[in-house]
């Protein structure tokens, strides 16, 4: 990331990844694209997915499909850690068709994405112009997720388990004022 001179902490809006889309042919790098802009995934994690990863249909609620999404963490005292979690995304989310397209007849074992986080970073900073890298989708998906549905949402989506680490998401600014807080 270093590499890159974008700003991570902003919002990336559907327009912008419309325009992106435009620029992109190859349909694994669009759904790419897609796959990073609904799940705000670690680029590890969105370079692992397999086909099997992905289902289509949801019992509870068919307008829905979900992603599973696994990563390796290492802790102190335990080692690695794998944690997983499952993200339910809405069919007419921006950008789902691109994945699903994408998805639909490869074989379960499939690598979704079989590419390096390096060629990832190289996809996303030409078809930006410069403006994105990968963790701008990550950063910008987990912060519409706090905004929108609150703290246990936004831990749930980031892979968190600790709520300090959605304190770059709050952007806190002063108010101007005291408090009175008696």
């Amino acid at each position: 990331m270093g590499k890159y001179n974008v700003n991570i902490n902003r919002t990336i809006e559907e327009t912008e990844v419309l325009l992106m889309m435009t620029r992109i042919g190859n349909p694994r790098d669009r759904a790419l694209l897609a796959t990073l802009y609904l799940t705000g995934g670690r680029p590890i994690e969105i370079q692992k997915i397999k086909a099997k990863d992905i289902n289509l249909q949801i019992e509870e609620d068919p307008n829905y499909f979900s992603i599973k999404l696994s990563t390796a963490k290492l802790r102190e005292r335990k080692g690695f850690e794998v944690r997983e979690r499952t993200l339910e995304i809405h069919r007419n989310a921006p950008f789902a068709d691109e994945l699903l397209r994408y998805t639909s007849g490869l074989p379960d074992d499939a690598s979704l994405f079989n590419i390096s986080t390096t060629r990832m970073r190289q996809i996303i900073y030409k078809a930006s112009d410069k403006k994105v890298c990968l963790y701008s989708f990550r950063h910008s998906r987990i912060w519409k997720v706090m905004r929108g549905y609150g703290d246990a949402a936004a831990m749930y989506w980031k892979g968190a388990t600790d709520i300090r680490s959605l304190n770059p998401y709050i952007r806190a600014k002063p108010i101007g004022r005291k408090l009175d807080i008696t």
